[in-house]
């Protein structure tokens, strides 16, 4: 079974996609396998280089000089060349069907922008103000008169809509007066005559 090398970096395992059926039923076509770069163990599957490429098949024996014997599950005899140690990457420890073929979508044009537009609608979906925390700011102090409600302090001041009033005796509002200026001091009223 050949695969695809896909990488997984400077880690210790590797993973690449399959491309043909040799190791069906356990890992059909398209399955994507990780491999431990370890040591392997004869019942293993594992992949290994070839003159064919990498190939993944199941290690049924080892040769008195060290070599490996290989064979594909659904082959009905061995590989005909043993593998020297040498060419042994490791063994499976994972391969989950058909994810192959979603890995190799990813590799392509179209994939990659699949991949952007689904980031780029992640990230307008969340937007960038939902994962920053707010932060409480403790409020002003008081001031003494914010304690009374609004029209307790319009009533003491007099303050009101429109034009400053004041009270006359007997508790009836009056409009007040203009303050006189220096100018208008001692200046007397002048009244028309009709």
């Amino acid at each position: 079974m050949i695969a695809l090398a896909v990488g997984l970096g400077a880690t210790r395992y590797r993973l690449y996609i399959v491309h043909t059926a040799s190791m069906e039923p356990t890992i059909p076509i398209r399955s994507a396998v990780v491999v431990d770069l370890g040591p392997v163990q004869v019942g293993e599957v594992i992949s290994f280089y070839s003159h064919n490429g990498l190939v993944t098949h199941r290690l049924i024996a080892i040769n008195p000089d060290g070599s490996y014997r290989t064979k594909g599950d659904a082959n009905t005899t061995a590989d005909v060349s043993s593998v020297p140690a040498r060419d042994v990457v490791g063994h499976v420890v994972l391969a989950p069907r058909n994810a192959g073929a979603w890995l190799y979508y990813l590799k392509t044009p179209t994939g990659m922008g699949s991949l952007l537009c689904l980031a780029l609608a992640a990230a307008i979906f969340v937007g960038p103000g939902r994962s920053v925390r707010r932060r409480h700011t403790a409020p002003l102090p008081a001031t003494r008169s914010s304690h009374r409600p609004q029209h307790a302090r319009r009533k003491a001041t007099g303050a009101h809509s429109g034009s400053p009033r004041r009270t006359r005796p007997g508790g009836t509002l009056a409009r007040a007066r203009p303050a006189r200026t220096p100018a208008s001091v001692g200046r007397r009223p002048q009244h028309r005559t009709g």
